[in-house]
């Protein structure tokens, strides 16, 4: 059993008041191929976590307290984090995020709310303290590391190149597996700069928002990647082409691999990396 221990030197109140809006919600790909023979692959046996931060640049609680309290919990994650922006109803937003918001384990009229796995962890507001923020991510991230790896996922081989984002998406069974598997990959960009309303009624017009969803290279849940029993040490690699729109900044674009379980017409999160540091 391999577990992950971040050392969490936030301290919060659980008596800290929660703050948020409330709005209605309305690629190409090759296939299997090896990674080039110059390149070394490493699968880590380890435990990561997903987490949404859905927001979006209208709602004042958003820029002072969701934002600043979910970096900040990036931020002390020590990489065990698979972080995702999702924007909703504003220039930012896309179809792949309005999808993950939608998704009933994920949906609520309140924003910001951040998800955690397979549910939400704010259905409701954030805390009006950054660090109480931060400090409830980071329990619950801890918590969520706990357990048998199934699967590890590498992202390898990513490149900027003439209009195009291509890499490699890479992962390998550490157990045996029974059940259907699929594997979405997730463009995220930092470094947007995009006016943001805080709750003083002002707009910071200079606000950086980071690890943003902009859209998935195959679908909102992803594409067939292991079915029926896969035995432990199976590997499978894929690689992926996305046209590069004008409005992202190359040189700013990262992938998160996710892996998740369907179960009738259901997904549930597994596993997952992400080349966002």
């Amino acid at each position: 059993m391999k577990k992950t221990i971040i050392t969490l030197s936030v301290f919060f109140s659980l008596s800290a008041g929660l703050v948020s809006c409330s709005k209605s919600e309305d690629s190409k790909t090759n296939n299997t191929t090896n990674p080039p023979a110059n390149t070394t692959v490493e699968y880590v046996q380890v435990n990561k976590e997903l987490s949404m931060d859905i927001t979006g640049t209208w709602c004042p609680p958003c820029g002072s307290y969701g934002i600043p309290g979910f970096n900040r919990a990036v931020k002390i994650s020590n990489n065990n984090m698979i972080p995702l922006s999702v924007h909703s109803g504003d220039a930012l937003s896309c179809a792949t995020g309005n999808e993950l918001m939608a998704y009933a384990p994920f949906k609520s009229n309140s924003v910001p709310r951040i998800t955690m796995g397979n549910g939400l962890l704010f259905p409701a507001g954030v805390y009006s303290d950054t660090n109480a923020t931060a400090g409830k991510i980071i329990s619950a991230l801890v918590d969520s590391a706990a357990g048998d790896v199934i699967i590890g996922t590498t992202i390898s081989n990513l490149k900027t190149a003439e209009g195009k984002l291509t890499f490699d998406v890479n992962s390998k069974f550490f157990t045996d597996a029974t059940g259907d598997y699929y594997m979405a990959a997730y463009i995220l960009e930092d470094g947007i700069v995009e006016p943001q309303k805080k709750s003083d009624g002002t707009t910071n017009n200079n606000q950086i928002h980071d690890h943003v969803l902009r859209g998935t290279a195959n679908s909102t849940f992803g594409e067939s990647w292991a079915t029926g029993t896969t035995k432990a040490a199976t590997i499978n690699k894929k690689s992926y082409s996305v046209t590069i729109p004008a409005t992202w900044k190359a040189a700013n674009l990262h992938v998160a691999a996710v892996v998740w379980s369907k179960v009738g017409t259901k997904y549930y999160f597994v596993n997952g990396n992400t080349t966002y540091k």
